[in-house]
């Protein structure tokens, strides 16, 4: 796959945490992607691996092209957060909160409560 000098830069970063900003059609997911496999190739364990997208089409479409995603998460903000909760043991009735579009409260619940672990 070829890959711009940016989008190489991107893949082959040596920081645990990288935002990729950029409008529709630019290459987010490929890159991100890409990086996320650069990263399970070099060693890193899938389960330590969290991909955040801004849609949930984002987020199936990285799930498409990673063959070994099994115990990574790839999610929106809100499903990672609600994830966050729910295996900590704390109530959330998401789809209450998805009919009143109160997903901000999700991300106040996990800044209450700040020793939550990596969902699974």
């Amino acid at each position: 796959m070829v890959l711009s000098e940016e989008q190489a830069k991107i893949v082959n970063a040596t920081e645990s945490r990288i935002a990729v900003i950029g409008p529709p059609g630019t290459g987010k997911t490929r890159v991100l992607t890409e990086r996320i496999k650069k990263l399970i190739e070099n060693g890193s364990n899938p389960k330590d691996i969290v991909a955040i997208t801004f849609t949930n089409f984002a987020a199936n479409e990285m799930k498409s092209r990673l063959p070994n995603s099994d115990g990574m998460f790839i999610g929106t903000m809100h499903s990672f957060a609600a994830h966050l909760l729910i295996d900590n043991g704390i109530k959330v009735n998401i789809n209450e909160m998805a009919e009143k579009n109160d997903f901000s409260e999700l991300i106040n619940m996990v800044n209450r409560n700040q020793t939550l672990k990596k969902p699974h």
